[in-house]
């Protein structure tokens, strides 16, 4: 019995020998408890960015163009088309008069529509003669008219800004201003002069409508 004893005693003594070769204490990096800032084990949840506020919508040069040595253009000339043909499904076309013998001036009929609310309340005239086609937005927070000249005989197309295209200032009566800038070619009466800035501002704002009746369709 007695060696029993004497031989478990040694092979504890045999272990803890052992414990000692296998154990490393860095005394100088010991610190008690208390003096050591406590570390969260979970990694930091990066914030997360609010979602950038979409960019408003550009309306210079809004149109499409692909010949790309002509001059930015302002409405799509797709959606235009559009307006056209919604302006003469909803309203019927009235003749233009001037006051003078019909004999004498062209045959122009106008045909004057306003979209619905929704999709902007904005108004447009559209006029058709021999040989040329002509869209008026009728801008009335600026109280201009914006003549988009379609068609004609020197290269007009939609949108903004070919020879052809104007602004004008508006009448208390349309009808007879429109007979007399078409039929009577009294065009410098009503004709603002504009400059580089004008024509980006009326092109914006025409643009800005023809993107906004698109709600319409």
């Amino acid at each position: 019995m007695r060696c029993i004893s004497v031989f478990v005693v040694s092979c504890l003594a045999g272990l803890l020998s052992g414990c000692t070769y296998n154990s490393h204490f860095d005394d100088s990096s010991y610190r008690p408890l208390g003096q050591v800032d406590p570390v969260n084990p979970r990694q930091p949840v990066a914030p997360v960015k609010p979602a950038e506020p979409a960019a408003p919508p550009r309306y210079t040069a809004d149109g499409y163009d692909s010949n790309a040595l002509t001059s930015l253009r302002y409405g799509h000339a797709v959606t235009i088309a559009k307006i056209l043909q919604t302006a003469k499904i909803h309203c019927a076309p009235r003749p233009l008069f001037t006051g003078a013998e019909p004999a004498k001036t062209p045959e122009f009929s106008q045909c004057r529509y306003q979209f619905p609310r929704h999709c902007g309340s904005h108004s447009f005239t559209l006029l058709e003669g021999p040989d040329q086609v002509a869209l008026v937005y009728h801008d009335h927070q600026n109280h201009r008219s914006i003549v988009d000249q379609i068609s004609d005989r020197h290269y007009a197309r939609p949108g903004l800004w070919d020879l052809s295209d104007k602004v004008s200032v508006t009448s208390a009566f349309p009808e007879q201003q429109l007979a007399q800038q078409f039929l009577g070619n009294q065009w410098r009466e009503w004709v603002v002069d504009m400059n580089d800035s004008d024509r980006a501002f009326f092109g914006t704002t025409y643009a800005k409508a023809v993107n906004e009746v698109q709600a319409c369709f």
